[in-house]
């Protein structure tokens, strides 16, 4: 533990802040592999702990979602979260199609490409060219927005403080399979 507080306080430093500086200690609560994320809950427990601060759990898929919004400027797009590695030209394909068909059903005129698979130049292009069929916006992030970050969680966290969801402490376990659709998302209207 010497280590890792070791390593947060090298962090702290950098940035030029102190725990005084800290509002809340946000953390990824799943989904993912059990070990890495186990571990990080496990220091963020401490260190919330340490320094009397609140615990904010965030679903790694929603910090996707939001750090995209944030970066890009998308009001309220119709989202692809495309993770996992990258895929041949056919399952692109399904994806753009899905997306269209969704955009359709809820009238939405803004795409965000989101996610490890969203940094894929050729994924963006066929997904610009449907959106230009459909006089629709196309939003993405560079690659270091797209590929999984600390900031991401940061700022999801930020706005799950700021609307006042706290994770009690009692309640800060993780799972591998945290579904998207099991976050409330009190922060947007």
């Amino acid at each position: 533990m010497a280590c890792v507080l070791g390593l947060t306080r090298r962090a702290l430093d950098e940035a030029g802040v102190s725990p005084d500086h800290i509002d809340c200690v946000a953390f990824t609560k799943g989904p993912g592999m059990g070990a890495p994320l186990a571990c990080v809950a496990c220091v963020a427990r401490t260190v919330a702990q340490l320094w009397d601060r609140p615990l904010v759990a965030v679903n790694h898929c929603v910090g996707h979602i939001e750090m995209g919004r944030m970066v890009t400027g998308a009001n309220n797009p119709t989202v692809l979260y495309a993770s996992g590695g990258n895929t041949q030209e056919t399952v692109f394909a399904m994806l753009v199609e899905v997306t269209e068909r969704a955009m359709a059903h809820t009238h939405s005129q803004e795409v965000l490409i989101v996610g490890g698979v969203g940094c894929n130049l050729r994924l963006q292009a066929m997904m610009e060219r449907m959106c230009e069929e459909r006089g629709a916006q196309l939003y993405s992030t560079n690659e270091s927005f797209c590929v999984d970050n600390g900031a991401m969680i940061a700022q999801t966290g930020a706005l799950m403080y700021t609307a006042n969801t706290i994770t009690p402490l009692r309640a800060s376990s993780t799972t591998q399979r945290f579904r998207t659709d099991e976050v409330e998302v009190n922060w947007r209207e």
